[in-house]
């Protein structure tokens, strides 16, 4: 993991601001350039999406706070397809980590609350 996606990773994961070149977050969510790509929910869960970019660096940041919550890296591209574990994705999905409940992937871009 590099160490950029590490430490705003980390900082995330505390609810706390850090800004490292082109990721940040505020404690609440986390930002690659200017896309949200992951944010905490009221409930405890988390939310990620590639938030339309089927990138390398979007899907390094997305595996990292994976791997520091699910300790594994699901994000993955196939012939230019984008996967989650086995499931196909599309770069706007959003995928909800529920704190004691494995990753489901959702087939819409937010969810109302």
């Amino acid at each position: 993991m590099r160490k950029e996606t590490r430490e705003v990773i980390t900082a995330f994961i505390e609810k706390r601001s850090c800004r490292r070149k082109n990721s940040g977050t505020d404690g609440q969510t986390l930002w690659l350039f200017d896309n949200k790509i992951a944010w905490h929910e009221p409930d405890g869960s988390v939310c990620m999406t590639m938030a339309g970019h089927g990138t390398r660096t979007t899907r390094d940041r997305l595996n990292g706070l994976c791997f520091v919550m699910l300790n594994k890296h699901p994000f993955h591209q196939v012939k230019g397809t984008q996967y989650y574990d086995d499931h196909e994705i599309t770069t706007d999905q959003v995928i909800t980590v529920h704190s004691l409940i494995p990753a489901e992937v959702t087939h819409e871009i937010s969810r109302p609350r």
